[in-house]
């Protein structure tokens, strides 16, 4: 009985995580890219199919992906009919963007024909505009509606490719910026359902410099409510580009950013620790990360930022061996994490074991299988890795199955001689200002001859 207690306790824990993983998230995105996230969490069990495809289902009919809707519904239902009612809706839309195409096919033919060979010399004279489209061909600013009500429709059918196109000739010809940010969006999921990941980061970087140039400054909150937006979606980018990572730190530690995650969007922070302890180059930041989680704290926490903040703030090295099980359990129900967490896992144990050998003068191989869960077989050859990959100082007894850390008591002397060896000099600047400030507190008045 205590066993069934504690499996239901431990799904009940699952099912918590999971939940708050897709809460958190999707009502920052929009809707195509929820889906993602719901596969992910049908893929891995984390609830019951019938729950997802509902979900599916309700979420589909708000848009045109219609193989999403019927296939829900079938799943549902167990059947292969489709209602009829369903049906007429998709001919309905099809229909629709027929109609809107003939509006917009004199526009498109022009760009895609006689204009084609031009468009490269009239982009990089800031040309293409629709004064231009319309002085020269007669083209009315109402097509410009209609090209984005049809971008629109088409990217709500999940036909991407095609929408991205259309989208990109919008937001040249658009001048104003709101309706700009509209096209970005739409083009962003766009190239995040379709893989795009390296035009996805020139999109990002467009949509940020609207957000932090142009948007008014007089409504903050929307600026917020943006920038909020733009960090969930770019981790569809960053978490799948090779320099992701460090574009994510750029991102989330500056000011207006950094202020979302104290404002409304905490969560984000345990995808700002994964991305500082997986970019090695970025680990000058740890000391802002650990500021930012010391002031979320008591509002928020996980078992990364449990974890971090207890061990490296803290320098607590106990339960170590249970913090990492969940943490390492915590990123398998999370969609951006999953595929990342061996690497995190890693890196947070290599990162501990430098603290261990910051502390201790000689180490047990079995603190390491303990603490840091490495496998009893392969302890030794993973120290002897991580010492040869580091500047750690420490010799392996194989025999005894410990290691030594060498010049242990010698670093914490140079570090002392490191810093009090310019005290004189430091002295010495320090009464030539106090004798510059009395000076000029007591100024010597020439006396008259």
């Amino acid at each position: 009985m205590n066993k069934e207690n504690q499996e239901n306790q431990e799904n009940q824990e699952n099912q918590t995580n999971e939940n708050n993983f897709l809460a958190e998230n999707s009502q920052f995105l929009d809707i195509h890219l929820i889906f993602p996230l719901l596969e992910f969490i049908l893929k891995e069990k984390l609830r019951p199919e019938n729950e997802i495809f509902q979900t599916m289902l309700e979420l589909a009919q708000q848009t045109n992906l219609f193989d999403i809707e019927f296939r829900a519904f079938r799943k549902l239902n167990n059947t292969n009919d489709i209602p009829k009612e369903m049906l007429d809706r998709k001919d309905q839309v099809e229909q629709k963007e027929k109609l809107l195409f003939q509006k917009i096919k004199v526009f498109i033919d022009l760009i895609n024909g006689s204009l084609e060979d031009k468009i490269p010399d009239l982009l990089s004279q800031n040309s293409l505009t629709m004064e231009f489209l319309k002085e020269k061909y007669k083209i009315e600013n109402q097509t410009l509606n209609l090209l984005f009500e049809y971008s629109r429709l088409i990217y709500d059918k999940g036909e991407y490719e095609k929408a991205i196109k259309t989208l990109e000739l919008y937001i040249i010809l658009e001048n104003k910026s709101d309706k700009q940010l509209e096209g970005l969006w739409g083009k962003l999921v766009c190239e995040i359902s379709t893989q795009k990941m390296e035009e996805g980061e020139k999109t990002i970087q467009s949509i940020r410099e609207i957000i932090e140039k142009t948007l008014p400054k007089s409504n903050q909150r929307y600026q917020l409510k943006c920038a909020g937006f733009l960090m969930h979606w770019s981790l569809f980018v960053f978490f799948n580009s090779p320099n992701g990572l460090n574009q994510l730190i750029d991102l989330f530690f500056n000011d207006l950013y950094n202020s979302v995650i104290q404002t409304f969007a905490p969560h984000l922070l345990r995808y700002l620790c994964v991305a500082v302890f997986l970019d090695q180059q970025r680990r000058s930041s740890m000391r802002n990360l650990l500021r930012l989680i010391d002031q979320e704290k008591y509002r928020y926490s996980d078992p990364i930022t449990e974890l971090i903040y207890s061990t490296f703030s803290k320098k607590n090295l106990n339960n170590i061996e249970s913090q990492i099980e969940k943490c390492e359990k915590f990123c398998t129900q999370d969609f951006f994490l999953f595929g990342i967490k061996d690497q995190f896992i890693s890196s947070i144990r290599v990162s501990i074991f430098e603290i261990f050998c910051k502390i201790y003068h000689e180490l047990s191989f079995d603190v390491f299988v303990k603490q840091l869960r490495i496998n009893p077989d392969d302890v030794e050859n993973w120290i002897v890795n991580v010492i040869r990959n580091s500047n750690i100082n420490a010799k392996v007894d194989s025999e005894n199955r410990k290691i030594i850390i060498q010049q242990h008591f010698m670093n914490v002397l140079q570090n002392i001689n490191y810093k009090i060896k310019n005290v004189p000099q430091k002295l010495s600047n320090i009464n030539l200002a106090i004798q510059e400030i009395e000076a000029k507190q007591n100024p010597v008045i020439p006396q008259e001859k």
